[in-house]
């Protein structure tokens, strides 16, 4: 319509004839070529590929993260837990930050009904939380080795199903809930007296975080990294 509009007027102001709706032609043309190669070498397949990999990238990485965290408060702090807990906190910090822009293209992107891109954010809000909840329980001071050691192995068992789950690794399995076990280990376990109240403190505090990912995403097939596809599938 453009291109029909200025052959128009430019041919009331100065009668050329259809030479100058020609070159618009051309002009136009060779601007789409232009920009449909330089979408192909930039971005191959679109917002939708893009979105994909950095929920799996996300997820991964925020499951290790959390891992991390959550031995460090069982095992103990030491220089390597530290540096390791330090490092993957800045990679998932990257990786959630590329998730959220990757979303935001994809959202701009796509169209259609709310329904279809609805999987796309559930999953990136599972990943951010995943990081979120690692970075609470990175903040946690480890209690002494010596105490609870029943304690620490079931938070290290719900640690490893609760990434395992929302890195997509084994979504399907199920354990009783975090609470029942850790009371029975504490139970079991319990002394007298502050310093056992104090050493318990930060074993309930995981607990809680990890009791929470295991509430919000319980094991069933369904959850797992979203997949789209070009047309929003």
């Amino acid at each position: 319509a453009f291109t029909m509009m200025v052959l128009i007027v430019f041919n009331l102001i100065v009668p050329t004839g259809w030479q100058v709706g020609l070159i618009r032609i051309e002009d136009v043309v060779v601007g789409a070529l232009v920009g449909v190669v330089v979408s192909l070498l930039l971005w191959p397949q679109g917002a939708a590929a893009s979105v994909n990999r950095a929920i799996d990238a996300a997820c991964a990485v925020g499951a290790r993260y959390l891992q991390a965290t959550v031995w460090r408060v069982t095992r103990g702090a030491s220089e390597e837990a530290e540096n390791r807990v330090i490092t993957l906190s800045h990679d998932a910090l990257t990786a959630t930050r590329t998730l959220d822009d990757a979303v935001r293209q994809y959202l701009s992107e796509s169209g259609g009904p709310t329904d279809s891109r609805a999987p796309v954010v559930r999953a990136s809000s599972r990943a951010m939380r995943l990081r979120a909840a690692a970075d609470l329980v990175a903040d946690i001071v480890p209690p002494p080795l010596s105490a609870y050691p029943l304690a620490r192995t079931v938070l290290e068992t719900h640690a490893a199903t609760v990434c395992a789950r929302l890195d997509g690794s084994d979504p399907t399995t199920v354990v009783a809930p975090i609470s029942d076990d850790l009371v029975r280990a504490l139970r079991a376990e319990a002394g007298t007296g502050d310093l056992a109240v104090s050493a318990a403190l930060p074993l309930v505090t995981v607990a809680a975080n990890l009791g929470e990912l295991e509430l919000t995403y319980p094991a069933t097939p369904a959850v797992e990294p979203a997949r789209v596809t070009p047309d929003g599938a």
